[in-house]
């Protein structure tokens, strides 16, 4: 949290980590302070680049990015 790094992809959960929590509303990030806890998470970095597209403005990045084969 904080750092470099932002989390953009997948993850494969086992069910009973999720239903694990007892709370009606959370967060998932509970469930991988969790796993970061036992040692029991993993990740791989992405090299190329990214953005948000969940906005015009972030839209227009990405086709920015697609045209110029950032």
């Amino acid at each position: 949290r904080g750092g470099a790094a932002v989390y953009g992809g997948i993850q494969i959960i086992r069910k009973s980590r999720v239903t694990a929590v007892k709370a009606d509303i959370f967060s998932l990030r509970d469930v991988w302070f969790r796993l970061i806890a036992e040692d029991r998470i993993a990740a791989v970095t992405y090299p190329g680049g990214w953005c948000d597209v969940g906005t015009p403005d972030g839209l227009d990045r990405a086709n920015a990015m697609v045209a110029n084969r950032v």
